[in-house]
C-alpha cells in the first residue's frame, strides 16, 4: 500500500514538474529591473522627434520603461515608436498577457498650461490587440495609468512580437509628456484537463494512504 501511495505521488510530481514551466513568463526582463532594455528592441517611427529617448527610469517606486513620444513634423497622426520582444507561441493555445503598469504623465512645469494630447499606448501579441491606454486632453501635472490582465488565443504558430506602440500628435520639445510600461509578462495557460489530471492523481494518492 505504501509503495502504491509513493508511486502515485511520484507521478503527480512528474506532472507538476511538466506544468511548472508553463507558468513562467516567456519574456526576458519584463519588469525592467536590469536597469536597461535587455531582451527588448526599440524602433522609432520614421517621423518621430529626434529628441525622443527610450530608456528605463524610476516610476512609482520601481524601474519601468519610459519614452517621450512626439512628432518631428507637423501633422495629426500619432507618432513615437514601438517596444517589442519576440516570443514563440502555438495556435489554439491560450496565453495570459499581463501588464502591471501603463501610464501617461504630463509633467508639472508650473506654467499653468494643459496638454492637448497625452497620446496612446497599444499592446499587441502578434496581430491581436491586448490592451490600450488612450489619453487626449490631459491636465498639467496629471498622470493617467492602468493595468491589464487578458487571455488571448492566437491563430498562428511560431515567432511573434509582444509589442507596445507609443504615440503622440505633438512635438516633445519640452518633454512634457512621458509614457511608461512595467511588469509585462506572457504565460501559457495550462489546459483544464491537465490540471484536472493532477488533482485526480493527488486525490488517488490520498485515498491510497487512507
Amino acid at each position: 500500500m505504501k509503495y502504491q501511495m509513493f508511486r502515485m505521488l511520484g507521478v503527480a510530481v512528474v506532472v507538476l514538474t511538466a506544468i511548472r514551466p508553463a507558468s513562467a513568463t516567456l519574456l526576458t526582463n519584463g519588469d525592467f529591473e536590469t536597469g536597461d532594455l535587455t531582451g527588448w528592441t526599440w524602433t522609432p517611427d520614421a517621423n518621430s522627434t529626434p529628441g525622443m529617448l527610450a530608456t528605463v527610469a524610476a516610476f512609482d517606486g520601481s524601474l519601468a520603461f519610459r519614452v517621450n513620444p512626439g512628432l518631428d513634423l507637423a501633422g495629426t497622426q500619432r507618432v513615437g515608436g514601438v517596444l517589442s520582444q519576440t516570443v514563440v507561441i502555438t495556435a489554439g493555445q491560450p496565453y495570459r498577457v499581463t501588464g502591471g503598469l501603463l501610464a501617461i504623465e504630463e509633467t508639472p512645469f508650473g506654467f499653468g498650461t494643459n496638454n492637448g494630447d497625452g497620446g496612446a499606448i497599444v499592446v499587441r501579441l502578434g496581430d491581436l490587440v491586448v490592451a490600450s491606454l488612450d489619453v487626449g486632453f490631459i491636465e498639467e501635472g496629471r498622470t493617467t495609468q492602468t493595468e491589464f490582465d487578458e487571455v488571448v488565443v492566437p491563430s498562428v504558430t511560431g515567432a511573434v512580437d509582444l509589442s507596445l506602440s507609443f504615440g503622440r500628435r505633438f512635438r516633445n520639445d519640452t518633454t512634457a509628456v512621458f509614457h511608461y510600461a512595467d511588469d509585462l509578462s506572457v504565460t501559457l495557460v495550462p489546459e483544464p484537463a491537465t490540471l484536472g489530471g493532477l488533482a485526480l492523481l493527488a486525490g488517488c494518492a490520498t485515498l491510497r494512504r487512507r
